[in-house]
């Protein structure tokens, strides 16, 4: 066997780096959004619940400061917040008697382009 590598073995190694460049740098997103509705104005509250699956969203979130070193090396933590653009996947709803709270769970996911 000769000291070269099989043809085969650089397609591998470029697919593996092709790979590597598209998910080496992991993007904020946010996967679940919980709102209890019981804080929100009537206005909201309409809003918030007209929402449906498929919907493209808004999403903003303030960071808190202490955020771990993982998020303060991807995010600007000066910044007003983070924003992203997001699509509805599911909803649920929850009502819970004895603490008379009513909330809306949104699984969110990326907005295909």
């Amino acid at each position: 066997m000769s000291g070269t590598a099989p043809p085969y073995d650089a397609d591998a190694q470029d697919l593996a780096n092709y790979v590597l460049s598209l998910y080496k740098d992991p993007e904020v997103r946010f996967d679940l959004m919980t709102v209890n509705l019981q804080r929100e104005s009537s206005v909201n509250q309409s809003v918030l619940t007209a929402l449906d699956i498929g919907a493209v969203v808004t999403v903003k979130f303030h960071p808190p400061t202490s955020a771990d070193a993982s998020l303060r090396n991807r995010v600007d933590l000066t910044s007003p917040g983070i924003t992203l653009t997001q699509c509805i996947e599911s909803i649920s709803y929850t009502f819970d008697t004895a603490g008379s709270t009513y909330k809306a769970t949104y699984t969110l996911g990326s907005v295909g382009i």
